[in-house]
């Protein structure tokens, strides 16, 4: 599982990592279709379509995507950072500086905290956090790790009136080892790194999924909720599309501008119906340039699940929620859709696509596009099927059936016609494996040579 964001439960006390049940992009095919790179615990390796597995290339990597010309990826990785030396080095003058600051005033703070919960953190949440609705973040686990080592005394003293002590001094350093983000693009000589990793963006905020532009020397990435374009050659003139961008975006087949979903509230409430704006804004000039272009609305979604938003070839735009009507909103009980917008039309709307009732999965967050847009592949989180969509007609079909495990594996396609995914080879199978799907013909294992580690996170639950 992925770390979605890190909270500090009680100043000093039981700080805890929130996951979720995420189906995560693993496998990422080059525009040529011949490697793909895929992310095992070890690093980020390619491999071949006969499923040779190369050696990691580069470590704690937790997304990629490759550059159009199909000769390196941009990649974002989470650095190990067990103390503030490290971390102070990795990040900028701009953000050491509050981080220190805040890890001076931190033990007033925490002591004031302990002393109003009479010592007992299990009810710092409840007495705090909740009521004031406050969301701690990583900077506040920043300035704990700098007050660890900076005033390691005072630390002491303050951790000596907590219970769990060890424990909390373990989540606090594994906090630190994924603390650091970075968004790099590697350059490659055949299955080898050509050079240093190129550094774009490195910050103790959450990176997102940077995605190059298919026609442009640039990349898009979220920084926190803040959907960004920058050159990728490093240079500062970037742009911000969208102060509130939620879920997964994508480019428009020309390259030139971006789709996504901007919630309308402040905040995102997972377990609950949320409205989002689907846009397109131009972010790429003619010179293939950043620019702040004009922004289209092109329909609002309802969503029980984190939005993904994706241009077809021709242009249209494809994304999955609820059925909303507004001003009566939507009802988390209806069944989530997909639809179509046209952005090439006046005052277009989104079109459900028809599908039969109950044959979609109710979750429709995660989902990869074929390369013609004929159709999507959809891996729910709460089992492991595997579901294929025809878009023109709505027709959906099984590629891999139940088998009692849970999706956490985004399916990705090579091309229009042949789907990888992971998923348990047969029921009672303890060993889950990629696995090549074509339409009429026998799905093949194509990870059975692989050590058992690289395999062994595509799907929970198998018993």
């Amino acid at each position: 599982m992925n770390i979605r964001r890190t909270f500090v439960l009680l100043a000093v006390a039981a700080l805890f990592l929130v996951t979720g049940c995420i189906v995560d992009e693993r496998m990422f095919w080059s525009p040529d279709g011949q490697r793909a790179a895929v992310r095992v615990p070890e690093g980020l390796c390619l491999v071949d379509t006969n499923g040779n597995l190369s050696a990691p290339l580069i470590s704690d990597v937790t997304f990629a995507a490759w550059l159009p010309d199909g000769r390196g990826l941009v990649v974002l990785r989470r650095l190990s950072a067990t103390n503030w030396h490290e971390i102070s080095r990795l990040i900028s003058p701009e953000e050491r500086a509050p981080v220190e600051a805040l890890a001076v005033g931190l033990p007033g703070l925490i002591s004031g905290i302990l002393d109003a919960a009479s010592n007992d953190v299990s009810v710092i949440e409840e007495k705090f956090f909740k009521p004031l609705k406050l969301d701690i973040g990583v900077g506040f686990v920043a300035g704990l790790i700098c007050l660890r080592d900076t005033q390691p005394d005072t630390f002491r003293k303050l951790l000596g009136r907590v219970k769990g002590t060890e424990q909390f001094e373990k989540e606090l350093t594994d906090a630190g080892n994924a603390i650091v983000q970075e968004i790099s693009v590697l350059r490659l000589d055949g299955n080898k790194l050509a050079g240093q990793p190129v550094v774009l963006e490195r910050t103790l905020a959450e990176l997102r999924e940077p995605r190059p532009s298919p026609s442009a020397a640039a990349v898009a990435f979220a920084r926190d909720d803040v959907l960004t374009v920058m050159p990728l050659d490093g240079s500062t003139n970037r742009v911000a599309v969208s102060d509130k961008v939620t879920g997964s975006y994508g480019w428009t087949p020309d390259g030139k501008a971006l789709v996504f979903a901007a919630r309308l509230s402040e905040k995102w409430d997972q377990g609950t119906i949320n409205l989002a704006h689907i846009q397109q804004r131009v972010v790429i000039g003619t010179n293939g340039e950043p620019i702040e272009g004009d922004a289209l609305l092109l329909g609002t979604g309802a969503f029980a699940f984190t939005p993904r938003v994706r241009s077809l070839p021709d242009g249209r735009v494809l994304f999955a929620s609820q059925p909303v009507q507004l001003p009566a909103g939507a009802n988390s009980e209806s069944e989530a859709r997909f639809y179509i917008v046209d952005p090439g039309k006046a005052n277009a709307a989104p079109i459900a696509i028809p599908s039969e009732p109950g044959a979609l999965p109710a979750d429709l967050a995660a989902f990869a596009l074929s390369s013609d847009g004929r159709y999507v592949a959809i891996a729910e989180s709460g089992s492991d099927v595997i579901a294929l969509m025809e878009i023109a007609s709505g027709h959906v079909d099984v590629a891999s059936p139940k088998r009692g495990a849970r999706n956490r594996t985004m399916p990705a396609w090579r091309g229009s016609d042949e789907l990888y995914f992971a998923a348990l080879p047969e029921t009672g199978a303890k060993r889950p494996e990629w696995i090549r799907w074509r339409k009429g013909a026998t799905p093949q294992v194509i990870s059975g040579r692989w050590p058992d580690t690289a395999v062994q996170d595509l799907v929970e639950g198998q018993k």
